[in-house]
């Protein structure tokens, strides 16, 4: 009876033992992260930053009934990391700026050309149409020109100005100054109309 009673207990106990690691198996099993994946868009980032804009060159922009089609640029770097693009086209004369911030910001600044006298250094507060724009960002930034913008050198100062209402202003100094104002416009205001040819006629 004893010999049966202990081969009872032997086996209990192995039986627990065969359970305590099983048990211990999933435990450490589920601590084993499984490998993410990497985001197609940061690959794609990674080849080409400026594929995460929310614009890039040669894509059509629509904001209300205003259309534009941005066919040069200038795209601003700082300390090498993409910052910024300056899409340019032009309507009946006069010289429109889109500028697309880098991410985080999806944003796009809709701008247009402004002669405005400024002094070597950009101050601290612009004043045009009568509001008043303080200076958000300032700093040298490396210029990489993209189709024919001329006068424009290829390093030089980058100037954010923000305002009330929406108001937004850049000023670039390379070169010459270069003052472009109007708002900042969020995804929801724009639509990106992709790749579309131009037609002429």
């Amino acid at each position: 009876m004893e010999l049966i009673t202990l081969g009872i207990l032997a086996l209990a106990a192995g039986l627990g033992g065969a359970a305590a690691r099983v048990v211990a198996r999933r435990r450490r099993a589920k601590k084993i992260i499984a490998p993410q994946l990497p985001d197609p868009q940061a690959l794609v980032a990674a080849v080409d930053p400026l594929a995460a804009l929310p614009l890039r060159l040669g894509d059509v922009v629509q904001c209300g009934d205003a259309t534009r089609w941005p066919d040069r640029g200038i795209v601003v770097r700082q300390d090498g990391s993409l910052h910024a693009a300056i899409w340019l086209s032009e309507e009946d004369g006069e010289e429109q700026a889109t500028v697309a911030m880098a991410p985080p910001s999806h944003d796009l600044l809709w701008l247009v050309r402004r002669p405005l006298a400024l002094p070597p250094k950009a101050p601290n507060r612009l004043e045009i149409d009568g509001m008043l724009l303080d200076r958000e960002q300032c700093f040298p930034a490396e210029l990489e020109l993209r189709g024919e913008v001329l006068e424009v050198d290829e390093a030089g100062v980058f100037a954010l100005y923000r305002g009330s209402a929406g108001t937004s202003a850049v000023v670039l100094q390379a070169g010459g100054t270069f003052v472009w104002y109007g708002e900042r416009i969020g995804p929801g205001d724009f639509d990106n109309l992709g790749q579309v040819e131009r037609d002429e006629t």
